[in-house]
């Protein structure tokens, strides 16, 4: 319970505006080999998107995929 978050983290996080399509956050987290993305409006972070997210709340209701990635936080 002595470890420092900043020992165990060892990348940026990874972002997307709230605006940003379904599509892009899922490439986004494709690309970056991730398994959710933090959601940011105005410099303040609003939301997580997750893998889970995006199965239940999009693929699975048939949600568009070029819907705002605020629609599935």
């Amino acid at each position: 319970m002595a470890t420092r978050v900043g020992d165990v983290v060892q990348r940026d996080p990874v972002t997307i505006e709230a605006s940003g399509s379904i599509q892009s956050a899922a490439q986004l987290m494709t690309t970056e080999n991730i398994s959710s993305v933090m959601v940011m409006q105005e410099g303040r972070l609003v939301g997580l998107v997750t893998d889970s997210d995006l199965r239940r709340r999009c693929i699975a209701t048939g949600l568009s995929v070029e819907q705002p990635v605020r629609d599935i936080m």
